[in-house]
């Protein structure tokens, strides 16, 4: 790492030099012919054109730039970029103080909440609460510049061990009453006594309060700084037009009396009710289906396969391999009602060894077909998923679902698909033909079993009904408590 700066006092500084803001020789260079550094409670604006090496110069600032051996300041820095960082997260709180709320307390111990407040004030966030959701794609371009601002003005305020500020275009999206007063309430509170240096591509009454400017600009592929100097050097000069003051009072110079009358707005303004907001909140609760499992889905599981004959097949696999092994033990009843052994024992031996072959040959074969069938399907559902939620699915989707729930989808819930769904249809299949088999062999054997089928099969389901939907609603809860494991 390159070394840090040991001037308190000039937190921001930068030797003259030659440096190469790319790894390649065909990247563009900045180019200093004299030094510059922003001292305590300095005021620096940077002004270009696009692609003048406004950003680079930042860079530099703050050491940066690869492969060059340019000094780190020697504090923290409340950094602001030109593209705003808003992560996802549960409150604003979170996104702004870089901590995870607590369900129970509203504003953790770590958090000051003066300070929070006062950042939120400065960068004009009165768009959502410190317990509203926000998210990247939930808000403008211009809430989030002035959400990375709080962030920036929040850690100057807290930061014992911060000693500059640096925005980079922080405004660039926000129209230009709100520009003057973010930066008015900016300059007055947090950066009164930080040294800041502020980018902008649009200048604006600001500019009078600087203590320095420092132009951009690009000379083929070398950045260079064109001028350095004071606001009024700046107007000398004619590099720049004089920019309108903000209008503190009316064009009949009453300016009390309008003051007068806003305070009295405000007053009364004041003294009117709250208005509750309804919470802001981005991520929507996890759902689960209730009830039994519809008909319907059991149909698209089998649709999904796309291969009548393969499920005809493991259908009339199952059937014959439990057909055969009722052969089978045909056979060694017949053998040991056959005292006398009239038939011989090569007959009942071999007839045991055949059908005992064919109905493993069977019960292999109708493994085969099942996994063929399971394997098929469970690429058709992975296939709609990822089509369904990679591809069809909008930017909202993904803030409504945070990246665990997807994880969770894609990786467990799958599997079930996969592994456990199979190995179920196996054993469903198994004990319908091994039920239908009983009843239909002691019906054979004692006719009046069958007056007693039917209030059998009543209490049957009956109790059916008692374990099936608590064991349903285990399997739908499991994936709701596994979603918090993958976020952590």
């Amino acid at each position: 790492r390159p070394p840090m700066s040991e001037d308190k006092e000039l937190p921001l500084l930068l030797a003259p030099g030659k440096y190469h803001i790319g790894t390649s020789s065909s990247a563009p260079s900045l180019h200093l012919s004299e030094p510059l550094s922003v001292g305590v409670g300095e005021l620096v604006a940077v002004l270009g054109p696009v692609g003048s090496g406004k950003s680079s110069l930042l860079k530099a600032f703050l050491g940066e730039l690869p492969r060059t051996p340019l000094m780190q300041p020697p504090q923290h820095v409340a950094y602001c970029s030109q593209q705003p960082w808003v992560p996802e997260g549960r409150s604003l709180l979170e996104v702004v103080c870089g901590v995870w709320m607590d369900g129970e307390v509203a504003f953790p111990k770590a958090i000051d909440e003066a300070a929070f407040s006062k950042a939120l004030a400065c960068a004009a966030v009165d768009f959502a609460d410190a317990e509203d959701e926000v998210s990247g794609s939930s808000l403008s371009g211009g809430q989030q510049a002035r959400l990375a601002l709080a962030r920036a003005m929040y850690k100057a305020l807290v930061g014992e061990d911060v000693c500059a500020c640096v925005l980079d275009d922080v405004t660039a999206a926000l129209d230009p009453q709100v520009t003057n007063e973010v930066i008015q309430n900016c300059l007055d509170g947090p950066l009164k006594n930080l040294a800041t240096i502020f980018v902008s591509s649009d200048p604006g009454s600001w500019l009078e309060s600087c203590d320095k400017v420092i132009e951009m600009k690009a000379v083929g592929k070398e950045l260079r700084v064109d001028f350095v100097g004071s606001y009024a050097q700046l107007l000398e000069q004619g590099r720049l037009t004089r920019l309108p003051r903000r209008k503190k009072g009316g064009p009949s110079g009453n300016s009390a009396t309008e003051g007068e009358e806003e305070m009295e707005e405000e007053d009364a303004t004041s003294q009117e009710e709250p208005v509750k907001r309804k919470k802001l909140q981005v991520t929507t609760e996890e759902e689960r289906a209730l009830g039994a499992v519809p008909l319907a889905l059991y149909s698209h599981y089998f649709r999904s396969a796309r291969s009548p004959i393969l499920l005809s097949s493991a259908v009339s696999a199952v059937v014959a391999s439990y057909a055969a092994t009722i052969v089978q033990q045909w056979f060694i009843g017949l053998w040991t009602a056959d005292t006398t052994m009239q038939r011989g024992l090569a007959y009942y031996m071999s007839g045991v060894v055949f059908w005992g072959v064919v109905a493993s040959a069977l019960t292999f074969g109708r493994a085969l077909l099942i996994a063929a069938f399971s394997r098929r399907a469970s690429r058709a559902v992975h296939d709609q998923l990822c089509d369904k939620v990679l591809v069809q699915a909008s930017t909202s989707h993904f803030d409504r679902n945070p990246s665990s729930r997807l994880l969770q989808n894609f990786s467990k819930d799958l599997e079930q698909i996969d592994t456990s769904l199979p190995g179920s249809l196996r054993s469903a299949s198994s004990s319908i033909c091994t039920l239908a088999g009983a009843m239909f062999t002691i019906i054979l054997a004692t006719p009046s079993f069958s007056f007693l089928l039917p209030p059998l099969t009543w209490i049957y389901m009956k109790s059916l009904q008692y374990y099936r939907p608590v064991a349903r609603e285990l399997k739908r809860l499991e994936p709701l408590a596994r979603s918090p494991v993958f976020a952590e």
